[in-house]
């Protein structure tokens, strides 16, 4: 089971990633995305014990934020929804390396490249609020999403091996 948890994780991770680098469908990125969360929430709540509930909550906040993002094509809730997305990947990358006891060197590296790509996109969107630019929140975002979809694809891996 947990084999299958592993390897559906890691097929949506990459065709969010597929779609991250072609650039297009905005929809499937950010649902293959969510999906892979909803995978990885599995698969450490089914091989860890205890379960750590606060890491699985995170990570199902962020996947509930991420499925509702294109129903709001622009405005408050949308930016709502991308900080709770926001926090949501960096507080689960930052208590990873606490919750589970494995790949720790890499869980506590890459839950500070997110933390820190978060804060730098959020800074940006509030930005964007005050003075419409759209090109540094672009370039953040990408990296924010590389950066997670890296997370959630070397942890989905993890439960295949």
């Amino acid at each position: 089971m947990t084999l299958a948890i592993g390897l559906l994780g890691a097929a949506s991770t990459l065709v969010s990633a597929a779609a991250l680098v072609r650039g297009s469908g905005d929809r499937v990125k950010t649902a293959a995305a969510a999906y892979a969360a909803l995978f990885v929430a599995a698969g450490i709540a089914r091989t860890t014990h205890p379960v750590p509930r606060d890491l699985v909550f995170l990570l199902i906040v962020f996947a509930a934020a991420r499925l509702a993002i294109p129903t709001f094509p622009a405005g408050l809730e949308r930016l709502l929804l991308a900080g709770i997305a926001l926090a949501a990947a960096a507080w689960a990358a930052l208590i990873a390396p606490d919750r589970v006891h494995w790949l720790h060197g890499f869980l506590v590296v890459e839950g500070w490249v997110i933390l820190v790509t978060a804060a730098a996109y959020g800074a940006a969107m509030l930005l964007a609020l005050a003075r419409p630019t759209r090109r540094l929140s672009w370039a953040l975002d990408r990296v924010f999403d590389a950066a997670v979809l890296i997370w959630l694809l070397i942890v989905s891996l993890h439960f295949v091996t």
